[in-house]
Order: structure tokens, then C-alpha cells, then sequence
């Protein structure tokens, strides 16, 4: 069974599963280089087709996550991914300020705006080769139908289109790696919007899925989004951003916020609804912080998304008797959030997969074709699920001032982390989603906090106030971290409190000292377990500092080029690129 799987939203993907399980996954903007590349994901498509020889004689369906297409402004014009801070608030001004509190307004606004911007490939394709019908309801949906019989020759009736929310359930379901079919499960989705909903509850068992309850009231992720934008950051993007400012404030002002903010939403059932909800949002949330300081907001914020998330789950195991969750959705990223619901008594186990935001929609999508088709699926047991690197080109590109130095030995290597130089690593598989799983990251010594400063300030020019995650063995990881329920941490969608920190204190949370980890099983990648096993010998530090390989604002590296052109670009120490260690002069 050969499966592609497509998302031409925000930070476009495509996947490709093969058999019974997913083989290759690539987000759009490794290929085009611009961060979050939404839209059609032509690149990836074309990359996959070409790297396993697919075709319409070999390919049995194609699956499009997501069934709704009706914002012809974005689609044609990708105005939330070209948008800066400044553009998403003029519109928040001069249109939806206007039109929810019906002042007089420009209905055409939106489109004047975007008109400055490159064109999509949607817009491109339909000005040139398309007869489709402007004004279609299906017009998107029938425009991706015909683009991908035209350039790619597959068949219009293999092509399927598969709801939102229900590709963020499978994801999560079926990237399980402790999924244990005798156990019920609830699927919980949740975040901005995705065909008509942004909130689903599930009851799961022995592979059947039936829906408990929905909502499009569900704001939570929609608040934190203005939020965002309110302190003049980008929404969609920087979210990250607030969750790592709020331990820094918990003061009474601080929870001023959180209680103004809680009266927005109410439980109803197994969802949340509107309560005392005003129709301007944005201006709402404006009017609430407009007193109020930057760290006071961010942990009002994030102290209310918790409280609400957890109270949720409460419910939901109250009310269906079943404790074992998946967790999938934007508002999933939120990892500090996570920790929090990983402690309600009741709960049993929790799985957050690696990509839980909307370029893993690609997986479930492939996921239900494969159910639909009686496949028996594997659930992947790492997300090392993209291009690898070129040893033979590594020669032909090498800059004269790098120097080759040769494939070198953990040891070695360990002496290069020792006497704190940043180790860039591109090497193996690249990883799919927005986490760096050792494969693609910069590493370093988590024992000096300064190296964190040296790293801000030579390579990703984050926030001061940003934490870094590290990565720990499996075997390790209940001496040095909170996990009394062994919750797979695989893939850094968890935050635990940290252990005996002293000697990785770099690579924890610099105010409260939680760390978002990584815990490796060396099934998942051996070189890099065995790399952390062998530190830990040497210096009895049990994890290294994982930051992923690129600079803020920029995707991470995919190949040998990428790399090389960021050590160059940066004052990275010693690249590691597929096994051979590269020195900067």
C-alpha cells in the first residue's frame, strides 16, 4: 500500500507511507528555506515522488488533511504566513475592530492587503490553467484534484480529503509507541480552527473510534494567538515565546489576569464554550492587559491555559471512566501545559505526539486511508523521517576555511563538548516537525549556564529568557527527572521538573529549572544514545543540551549545504556532518 499524504496549511508537509507504517515526512520549508512555508507543498510532493519512484501505477491513494477550504484571501494569497506583526494588527484594526462592532469597513480590506504579496501556487495555477469556477464552494478542494492529476498524472479518484480534527486524532493514536490495544483511550483535539471545529473528544477502542462530544467554541488556542500578537510578536509562531516568559512572574497582578481571562469560557459537557465572550476578541484581550506588563501577561496567560486544560481532563475523566489519553492539536505544543495535566492523580498515561500541530495532520491523514483499507498499522517509533546526508558531496562544497578532520570517536567528541565548543550535527536522518531529536541540532556541554549566552549570542539570537531542552537515556531519566508515571518523553512535547540539576543546569528552564527533554531509547537513534551514555561515564552528567540546528527565524538545516552555510554564517565550533568531524580555522 502506497499512501501520500498532503497539508498545504500552515507549515506545510507531506508524507509518505509505505506498507504499514510512515516512510518519509518533510516539511515544505526545509526545501524552500522560509520558515513555516504554507501553502501547497509542491517541493516536498515532487521529492517524495522522485526519491521512491512513485507514480499513479504504483500509488493507491492520496490523503488531504483537511476537508474545508473557504478563505480564498489566505489560500490565494498566504497572507498569515506573509503577514508581519505590524500587518496582523492593521487588520485586527481596520477590519475586524470595524466589522465586529459594526462600524463602517473596507469588505475588500483583507485583499487590498495581500495584494503586495508573491502569489500562491494556488493562484498561479488557476490564473493559468484552470476552467474551475471562481465562485465554487469546492474550489480549492477541486483546484488541488486537478493540479495533482495535471503535474503529477494520479488519478482524481484516488484523491481523498479527510477531516481535520480527525487527522490529528490519528496521529496521535497511532504514533503511540506504548499503544496498547486492550486499553481504552480518550483522543483529545484541540486548537485555532480546522474544518468548522477546534475542539474533539473521543472514546477509543480496539481501533474504533467514536466521537463523545464537539465545539468551534473552544478559544483557547485563539486567545493565546492574540495574546501573542498583543505583545507585539508573531502570532502562529512566537507562542513559544510566552510559555518560556511565565515562570518569571507569579504575582497577585498575574493572577488578576488569569481570573479576568477565565470568565471568557465554560465548561459545557466535555467541551469548552462561549461564557461571557464579546464579539471583538482581540479588543477585549486589548483592554484586559492594557494595564498590565509583559511578564505579568505572559503568566496570567499561560497559568489560565493550564487551569482550563486541566480542568478538562478532569471532566473528561469523570464522565467517561477512562483515564488513558492522546493529546494532538496546536494547543498541544504547549509543553509547560502538558507537565501540568501529566500530574492529575487520575490520569494514567498521556501521549503528545512529536509533530501534535498541523504539519502532522500528513500522518493521520495517511492513517485513515490505511484503516479504510483494513491496513494493520505500525505506529513509528521515531521521527527520523527525512532526507539524509551526502557523504560523497561533502568534498566537492567544503569552503577553504573549514578543515576536515575525519570520522573521529565519542570520546572525541566528548572532549570537544568538555572544553565548551558548540558542536553542530547534521547526520543521519532528518527529523520531521519543529524538534531538533538529535539529528539536526547544535550540542553542548549543559553544566556551565553560560554557554547558553555564547550560544544566544553566536548562533540563534533567541529571547534572553529562553530556555534550552536536552536530551537523557531512557535509562537515566527517573534519576534525574520527574516522571513518576513513565510518560514517553521521546519527543519534547513534555516538560518535567529536573533532578539533582546542578551539572545540566544549562539545558533547564533558567528560573524554575523544569526541562522540556528529550528521552532517548537507543532503538530510536543509537549514535546519539550511545554518545550521552558515554558523557555520563566520563563526567556523570546525564544529559547534553540540545538546541536544533539553525538560526531564529530560519528553518532547521536539511543537507550537508544548509550546514555548512550555517557554520559559516555562525560561530559554531565543530560541525559533525554524516560521521566526519569539520573544524572552522
Amino acid at each position: 500500500m502506497n499512501i501520500i499524504g498532503i497539508y498545504d496549511g500552515h507549515n506545510a508537509s507531506a508524507a509518505y507511507f509505505k506498507k504499514n507504517k510512515i516512510e518519509f515526512a518533510i516539511n515544505e520549508e526545509r526545501l524552500v528555506k522560509k520558515k513555516n512555508q504554507s501553502g501547497f507543498p509542491i517541493k516536498s510532493i515532487k521529492y517524495i515522488l522522485k526519491k521512491y519512484n512513485l507514480n499513479n501505477s504504483n500509488i493507491h491513494a492520496v490523503a488531504i488533511a483537511g476537508t474545508l477550504r473557504d478563505d480564498f484571501n489566505d489560500l490565494l494569497h498566504e497572507w498569515s504566513f506573509n503577514f508581519n506583526i505590524s500587518d496582523h494588527k492593521d487588520v485586527m484594526k481596520n477590519y475586524w475592530n470595524k466589522k465586529l462592532n459594526n462600524i463602517e469597513y473596507d469588505t475588500d480590506y483583507i485583499r487590498k492587503k495581500t495584494s503586495k504579496f508573491k502569489k500562491s501556487y494556488y493562484f498561479k495555477y488557476l490564473n493559468k490553467n484552470s476552467s474551475l469556477n471562481i465562485k465554487s464552494k469546492d474550489l480549492i478542494n477541486n483546484l488541488i484534484r486537478e493540479i495533482i492529476n495535471n503535474l503529477f498524472g494520479i488519478d482524481k479518484k484516488k484523491i481523498a480529503f479527510i477531516d481535520h480534527h480527525y487527522c490529528h486524532l490519528l496521529h496521535a493514536y497511532w504514533s503511540n509507541r506504548d499503544l496498547d490495544m486492550k486499553k481504552k483511550y480518550i483522543g483529545l483535539t484541540m486548537d485555532g480552527f480546522g474544518d468548522g471545529l477546534n475542539q474533539t473528544v473521543w472514546k477509543i477502542y480496539k481501533n474504533k473510534f467514536s466521537k463523545l462530544d464537539s465545539t468551534n467554541q473552544n478559544e483557547l488556542a485563539r486567545i493565546y494567538r492574540m495574546s501573542t500578537l498583543y505583545l507585539n510578536m508573531k502570532p502562529l509562531e512566537h507562542e513559544y515565546k510566552i510559555m518560556g516568559m511565565a515562570p518569571y512572574n507569579n504575582s497577585n497582578r498575574s493572577k488578576e489576569i488569569e481570573n479576568k481571562l477565565s470568565s471568557i469560557l465554560k465548561i459545557k459537557n466535555l467541551v469548552y464554550v462561549h461564557d461571557q465572550r464579546p464579539p471583538d476578541l482581540f479588543n477585549h484581550l486589548s483592554n484586559i492587559y492594557s494595564n498590565y506588563r509583559f511578564d505579568e501577561i505572559a503568566s496570567g496567560l499561560q497559568s489560565f491555559t493550564e487551569k482550563k486544560l486541566v480542568n478538562l481532563f478532569k471532566r473528561i475523566i469523570s464522565k467517561s471512566k477512562i483515564n488513558n489519553f492522546v493529546f494532538s492539536g496546536g494547543v498541544a505544543m504547549n509543553t509547560k501545559a502538558n507537565m501540568e495535566i501529566a500530574k492529575i492523580k487520575n490520569l494514567k498515561s498521556l501521549f503528545v505526539p512529536g509533530a501534535p500541530d498541523d504539519q502532522g495532520t500528513v500522518f493521520g491523514a495517511c492513517y485513515a486511508i490505511a484503516m479504510k483499507k483494513n491496513i494493520k498499522i505500525i505506529p513509528n517509533d521515531n521521527y527520523y523521517l527525512g532526507s539524509t546526508v551526502s557523504k560523497k558531496n561533502i568534498k566537492k562544497i567544503l569552503p577553504k576555511n573549514l578543515n576536515i578532520i575525519g570520522e573521529v570517536s565519542n570520546t572525541q567528541i566528548i572532549d570537544i563538548l568538555l572544553k565548551n565548543k558548540i558542536l553542530g550535527v547534521c547526520s543521519g536522518r532528518m527529523e520531521f516537525g519543529a524538534r531538533a531529536l538529535g539529528n539536526r541540532s547544535i550540542l553542548a556541554n549543559p553544566s556551565d549556564h553560560m554557554i547558553v549566552e555564547k550560544i544566544n549570542k553566536s548562533i540563534k539570537n533567541r529571547d534572553f529568557w529562553m530556555p534550552f531542552a536536552g536530551t537523557i537515556p531512557l535509562e537515566l531519566a527517573n534519576k534525574y527527572l520527574e516522571n513518576k508515571k513513565k510518560l514517553d518523553g521521546s519527543f519534547m512535547t513534555l516538560c518535567f521538573n529536573s533532578i539533582k540539576n546542578e551539572n545540566f543546569i544549562a539545558s533547564c528552564h533558567p528560573y524554575d529549572k523544569t526541562i522540556r527533554a528529550q528521552i532517548l531509547s537507543r532503538s530510536q537513534n543509537p549514535w546519539y544514545y550511545d554518545l550521552i551514555m558515554d558523557f555520563y561515564q566520563i563526567t556523570k552528567i546525564p544529559v547534553i543540551l540540545n538546541t536544533s540546528l539553525n538560526i531564529h527565524g530560519k528553518p532547521i538545516v536539511m543537507d550537508e549545504q544548509d550546514a555548512i552555510d550555517l557554520i559559516q554564517r555562525t560561530s559554531i565550533d565543530y560541525l559533525y556532518l554524516d560521521k566526519i568531524l569539520i573544524k572552522k580555522n
